[in-house]
């Protein structure tokens, strides 16, 4: 979704249900390098090539991940309550939110935190 955002963001925000736009087209397209950025966190783990250390940088990916997915999941809630995004932006909350639990979930069966 990161790179539809940046490159075709009214195509991305339709697909999303999104019926207004809540700012410049610009800021959308940042967002889109933001959930890029994302997705390329889930990369560097594959990056390492000790075992030990890789173990390590999933953990503390599925952390910093998960604890921003949940953030944005609430920011989008308590945004969307104030009247400030359209409905179609709870497809991002219940995404993020899904990830973040699903995220912690693993941490939880595989490792303390």
């Amino acid at each position: 979704m990161g790179f539809l955002l940046l490159l075709a963001p009214l195509k991305a925000l339709t697909l999303m249900g999104v019926r207004y736009m809540p700012c410049e087209m610009v800021f959308i397209q940042l967002i889109g390098i933001f959930v890029i950025c994302v997705g390329i966190f889930y990369i560097v783990p594959r990056v390492v090539t000790d075992l030990t250390a890789q173990s390590m940088t999933w953990q503390t990916v599925f952390v910093c991940t998960g604890v921003l997915r949940a953030c944005v999941a609430l920011f989008v809630v308590w945004a969307f309550g104030r009247g400030l995004l359209d409905v179609g932006w709870l497809t991002v909350s219940v995404y993020d939110a899904s990830l973040a639990a699903l995220q912690f979930w693993v941490l939880r069966r595989t490792a303390s935190i």
